[in-house]
């Protein structure tokens, strides 16, 4: 340890930025020299949240300057703790319901960890008392710090204080996801999520009910007044059918309730008779959702004029781990709120392009939406530009990541405008129009090297929507396909002026239609229908695309 000593302090320093913050911690235990060469390297990312310990560990790092000077990357989690679950009876009661509410009970967290299961293990229907305080333990003092707006405070505090931030970040995943990187991925992870996983590794069972919030909820959005657009309004669904049918009772409590009641045999095998809110909209009853929060919070970060002359940065860490209603598999899909960028009532389009476009020196986003109620809300607001709006105020991009779920994502940006410094794009899980994102692609001949698109659907020219009254959408010849976008691409790669690079054009797991199997129907206005394939293909890789087909 002497000899690590003696080495120069700027090579010391060059060796604690190769390293990761664990081992960091673990060399600044061995001596006082080397404790004070990597206090600027403890906290790189810094989580800000309502939750107890999230807030602690922010204000003790906001207010030591060697730290606080050295954070890179600050992350606002908007996840939050259901009320309802508050009340023992109903904690135990909904976790009682594992395959519903409790689904990833016996899961690691990451797929190389240790496996929680054994062959001869006993698992208890009731949670644990520990689980249940932890979760008491972070929900009350959550929501005293939420009725004070204490995360606020504690924010416009840190701004000026936070001098080297170049990365901003907005997120609800949970304690339940294990992305690759980013927020809340085994890199990086709030003091929360930490307490969460170790609580879960430590039992060998992952807590129940992690913090979490759904940021679409399409039917309770309520007016876009001035409460909405603060995030004040929050719809604990559990609460709403407690409040319509009583506390909810575990299993063997309806079984008993139904032997008293004398039900029919019908009735005991049917959820739909039953008014046990733990049946009811199941798993949707699990739904804690509010929609502006998170970006009302980040838009205050972003109006801190230092911070947008500095800001590299800008990404949405959308969860996956979302609420769905399985018979409308798709009305629930991860990222903000539709709503956000409403037209005609919603305050955002405005703030957000403004700010953003403050942002001198922004060359990264990471920007995901969701497609909102049914099938069109997403493509509607699209339609109206105020997603554009957004997207082209910044002019500097070098690297742009959007996901619309499943909405179209040729609407977003205008066919006529021109990122100068665009290098690298990313669309994922949203509809693509080949044609579209050929021309996207010379547009930008000057400059882009890398294009993936990613779990998208895409299109054939010779499908037509088959509610479109006109059946004319594509007349223009607008939508192409995937085939003729290979060929494009492969043709344009041989121009000088292309910056393509071989093994970073890349088709990933993109779904389309097949040319065969072709079936004709009349009735209830349908036109065609095609069977489905996944299209893979990698510019420089494969001599075309590769199509598995898909057996629904």
């Amino acid at each position: 340890m002497r000899l690590l000593e003696a080495l120069p302090r700027e090579l010391i320093q060059y060796i604690l930025t190769l390293l990761p913050t664990k081992a960091i911690k673990s060399l600044r235990l061995t001596n006082k020299a080397l404790k004070e060469a990597s206090s600027p390297y403890l906290f790189p990312t810094l989580y800000l949240s309502c939750h107890p310990l999230d807030l602690q560990v922010f204000q003790l790092v906001v207010d030591n300057p060697l730290l606080a000077t050295n954070v890179r990357e600050l992350v606002i989690d908007d996840t939050c703790l259901a009320p309802s679950l508050g009340k023992w009876d109903n904690y135990r009661a909904m976790a009682m319901r594992e395959q519903r509410f409790w689904p990833q009970r016996r899961k690691p967290y990451f797929p190389n960890d240790e496996a929680f299961d054994a062959k001869e293990r006993q698992w208890p229907q009731e949670p644990k008392r520990e689980f249940y305080e932890l979760f008491i333990n972070t929900m009350k003092p959550h929501h005293e710090n939420l009725a004070r707006g204490a995360d606020i405070a504690a924010l416009q505090d840190a701004l000026p204080k936070l001098t080297s931030v170049r990365s901003l970040v907005l997120t609800n995943r949970t304690a339940d996801e294990a992305p690759d990187s980013g927020a809340q991925s085994r890199d990086s992870s709030s003091p929360t999520v930490k307490q969460w996983r170790q609580m879960g590794r430590e039992h060998k069972e992952r807590p129940p009910f992690a913090p979490r919030c759904d940021w679409f909820n399409g039917w309770k959005q309520g007016r876009m007044d001035d409460s909405w657009a603060r995030g004040e309004n929050l719809s604990d669904e559990l609460q709403a059918m407690i409040d319509d049918s009583g506390r909810p009772y575990t299993e063997q409590e309806e079984l008993q309730q139904e032997k008293l009641e004398n039900r029919s045999a019908h009735e005991e095998d049917s959820d739909e008779a039953s008014d046990n809110p733990a049946d009811n909209w199941w798993p949707f009853t699990r739904c804690l959702a509010r929609e502006t929060r998170g970006i009302h919070i980040a838009l205050i970060a972003l109006q801190h004029e230092p911070l947008q002359q500095r800001l590299c940065e800008f990404r949405v860490d959308a969860s996956r781990d979302i609420i769905r209603d399985p018979p409308q598999p798709d009305y629930y899909q991860t990222g903000l709120a539709t709503a956000i960028f409403d037209p005609y009532s919603s305050p955002f389009p405005d703030r957000l392009a403004s700010t953003l476009g403050s942002c001198s020196s922004l060359e990264k986003l990471a920007l995901s939406i969701s497609n909102g109620y049914g099938d069109t809300q997403g493509a509607e607001v699209l339609q109206s530009g105020t997603i554009g709006r957004v997207l082209t105020s910044m002019k500097n991009l070098h690297d742009m990541s959007v996901e619309f779920a499943l909405a179209p994502s040729w609407l977003a940006v205008p066919s006529d405008f021109v990122y100068p410094r665009l290098r690298k794009l990313r669309i994922v899980e949203s509809q693509v129009w080949p044609r579209k994102l050929m021309e996207f692609i010379r547009r930008h001949a000057a400059t882009l090297e890398e294009v993936y698109v990613e779990r998208c659907t895409a299109f054939h020219e010779d499908v037509r929507n088959v509610w479109d009254e006109d059946g004319d959408e594509d007349e223009d010849g607008e939508v192409g396909d995937l085939a003729s976008f290979v060929r494009g691409v492969i043709e344009f790669a041989g121009r000088e002026e292309n910056c393509l690079v071989p093994g970073k054009v890349v088709l990933d797991s993109v779904m389309g239609y097949l040319a065969e199997n072709k079936v004709a129907i009349d009735e209830g206005g349908m036109v065609d229908r095609w069977a489905k394939g996944r299209y893979s293909w990698t510019f420089g890789v494969d001599d075309g695309l590769v199509v598995e087909k898909v057996v629904e």
